[in-house]
């Protein structure tokens, strides 16, 4: 296990630099049944300025022939964090003793499960040395304010990305029961973060949504009846475990963009969903610091090694 003095070093560690020169790859045209694009889509991509999120990896296995030489990449997911990526966490977390606030919005009918995440602690984030695709999409999905659980995920997954060291793997999150939507903007949209894939039926996208999550899940984490897993149990994460662009940055574009159509018909789905993937994300991080999680709620996580009050996280224009 971490401990504070593990992680007591400085964290400006140049081994974290990111190479974000990858140039964009031209995915294939998808057979899956993903809603088609405009005739115009290309030349209106063209026009928009290009993201830093633009990425060259595939999201699935059959389009990594065409970007599996890329040198920059980190196809092997499967290693510990090295020593320099730990190191770099000193002085970016602290724990905070106060729960995360929600914004103000429908009050969604959630068990106390579905809202575990909210009462656990905030993270205090320094963000000096976040590569420009992280900052811009942070900032992004930050704006948004959509609920405590949703911000908590997001602050999460910076902390696994500095644990990959910013990097890119050419390996995508696996794509069945996939919803069409996020195929469509992998493929023709990702060139701009702010477009977003057009949702014809909030409710099949819920549904879809729920049957990918769950094969993202690691074979210990058990279902309930509805097939929706269950927060509780611990163990590797292989499946969501994909540094950078391609990774779990896509499931939270992808409740970006259920929450923007979402109607009383689905909302409370999609405050169980951001609650639930806060909750994996955490436990992801701790996986990859080798940190057993705590399920009680409002229990600290130190993983930075901070002393004194906690301060606000910087913002570096």
């Amino acid at each position: 296990m971490w401990t504070l003095d593990d992680l007591n070093t400085t964290s400006g560690d140049p081994s974290t630099t990111p190479d974000d020169s990858q140039p964009p790859s031209d995915e294939p045209a998808s057979t899956s049944g993903d809603p088609p694009s405009p005739s115009n889509e290309s030349a209106a991509v063209v026009d928009k300025p290009t993201s830093t999120l633009d990425a060259p990896a595939a999201s699935t296995p059959d389009d990594l022939n065409t970007t599996s030489g890329d040198p920059s990449a980190t196809p092997d997911n499967s290693s510990p964090p090295s020593d320099s990526s730990v190191a770099a966490l000193n002085g970016s977390i602290v724990a905070l003793d106060k729960p995360v606030s929600t914004p103000s919005e429908p009050a969604p009918m959630l068990d106390e499960q579905t809202t575990h995440a909210t009462k656990r602690a905030a993270l205090l984030l320094d963000d000096s040395d976040w590569p420009a695709w992280v900052r811009e999409a942070f900032d992004y999905m930050e704006a948004k304010g959509y609920s405590g659980d949703f911000t908590q995920a997001i602050e999460y997954w910076t902390v696994i990305e500095r644990l990959y060291g910013w990097k890119t793997s050419t390996k995508g999150l696996g794509a069945a029961h996939r919803p069409n939507e996020i195929g469509h903007w992998l493929r023709v949209l990702r060139r701009n973060i702010g477009r977003s894939p057009p949702i014809a039926s909030e409710s099949a996208y819920c549904e879809a949504w729920w049957r990918w999550w769950s094969a993202l899940q690691p074979s210990w984490r058990i279902t309930e009846e509805g097939g929706r897993p269950v927060r509780t149990g611990s163990g590797d994460w292989d499946q969501l475990q994909i540094p950078g662009k391609n990774g779990l940055l896509i499931v939270l574009l992808s409740l970006v963009w259920w929450r923007e159509v979402a109607t009383d018909n689905t909302l409370t789905d999609w405050f169980a969903a951001a609650a639930d993937v806060s909750w994996a994300a955490e436990a992801l991080a701790r996986n990859l610091l080798g940190q057993e999680r705590d399920d009680e709620p409002d229990t600290d996580m130190h993983l930075g090694g901070l002393e004194g009050p906690p301060r606000k996280r910087r913002r570096h224009t």
